[in-house]
């Protein structure tokens, strides 16, 4: 398994025919190949608008120039053998060897009035040993240049494939971070109202939870550090002064464990409240947690927490 994947990227047996073979015979063998490939295209061309005569001679044509080229390429004592050194699997050597022997015995329709139904399956036969014989012959016919230039976009392909299969599997399989801001619910499940309004940096803007129900906010802290400070901004829900937190409890975490809380309370429903700071003492946070318990009229509102 591994040689075929050495010789995939480094080529070295393509080099190292090339290093053994003159350029005349290179260029000899190339011309072969590049007439037969000619001849194939042109067949497909005629087959493809209905001249299926011309297109089954010009094909045959193509197949005797591939044979010739497989000849003076491979090994043996038969275009079998010649085949199998060339790499051909051996059912696929043999049914070339007899394609070829068939058809050169076998006399083709010279006018398109005389094509039948059975030469369409010639047509596809010569074309597939064609397909084969090609294929067993393309490093053969390869120059210095061409190929370097596989070698370097074979590796090329295969490290940017690798890349992208990278960064879809990190993409695919990581865990997605947590938000810096979650809750236990949000009034109405509306955009405006959501947590992250709280850490947003603009007074004028809330997070509200659904009317006369507790619930609590939780900010993480990314990295986790240590912390001295909550500032707390009450909220008031903007052009209406209908809502706002009454009593609280500030709670500090370290993972999932709990490693400090202070209750406090807002004095009143401002229209323009002032922060509040609440003391707290903790080395290593990675979430703090404010807890609503009672408030003001119909429900909670804050504007603004902060972690220092």
């Amino acid at each position: 398994m591994a040689l075929p994947v050495v010789e995939y990227f480094t080529q070295s047996q393509a080099a190292a025919r090339l290093a053994r073979e003159t350029g005349e015979i290179r260029t000899e063998r190339r011309t072969l190949v590049c007439r037969a490939r000619q001849k194939r295209d042109a067949a497909e061309a005629l087959w493809a608008v209905s001249q299926p005569a011309e297109a089954l001679a010009l094909m045959r044509d193509a197949l005797v120039l591939f044979e010739e080229a497989a000849n003076e390429a491979g090994t043996g004592d038969d275009l079998g053998a010649k085949l199998a050194s060339l790499g051909v699997g051996k059912r696929a050597a043999e049914r070339a060897q007899k394609t070829l022997t068939g058809l050169t015995e076998r006399e083709l329709p010279t006018l398109d009035t005389d094509v039948k139904g059975k030469d369409g399956s010639t047509f596809r036969e010569l074309a597939d040993v064609c397909a084969s014989l090609d294929e067993s012959l393309a490093d053969t016919v390869l120059v210095k240049r061409e190929i370097l230039a596989r070698r370097l976009m074979r590796t090329a392909l295969t490290v940017l494939g690798v890349l992208l299969a990278a960064v879809g599997a990190y993409f695919l399989l990581r865990t997605p971070p947590a938000p810096p801001a979650a809750a236990s619910a949000s009034f109405g499940d509306d955009p405006a109202f959501t947590p992250d309004r709280a850490i947003d940096g603009d007074p004028s803007t809330d997070w509200l939870l659904p009317d006369n129900t507790a619930g609590w906010i939780d900010i993480r802290v990314d990295p986790a550090r240590a912390i001295h400070n909550v500032r707390l901004l009450n909220g008031h829900n903007r052009g209406f002064n209908d809502r706002a937190v009454r009593n609280y409890r500030v709670e500090v975490y370290d993972g999932d464990r709990m490693v400090t809380q202070t209750s406090g309370s807002f004095a009143a429903l401002l229209p323009h409240p002032t922060p509040v700071n609440v003391a707290v003492h903790a080395s290593h946070v990675t979430r703090v947690r404010l807890v609503v318990t009672s408030w003001f009229n119909i429900g909670s509102a804050l504007a603004e927490i902060h972690v220092d």
